[in-house]
């Protein structure tokens, strides 16, 4: 298998992580974060980069007056 191959999987199969549905169990929960503007919910099955997550806890922290 070539690199170009291996990133081409790569990008389908994160695509496809992209869009799945949230978990049952998540859905309340997620519901909650996107009311409080911690998220917009979009790809909730994704996976978060470093940014993201950064970004995530700090709108946490200033919602608990941080």
């Amino acid at each position: 298998m070539t690199q170009q191959d291996f990133n081409k999987m790569m990008d389908t199969w994160l695509t496809a992580r992209a869009a799945l549905t949230a978990g049952t169990w998540a859905k309340a929960d997620l519901a909650k974060a996107i009311a409080a503007g911690i998220t917009d919910g979009s790809k909730p099955q994704s996976f978060a980069t470093r940014q993201e997550l950064a970004i995530a806890l700090l709108k946490v922290q200033s919602k608990q007056g941080g």
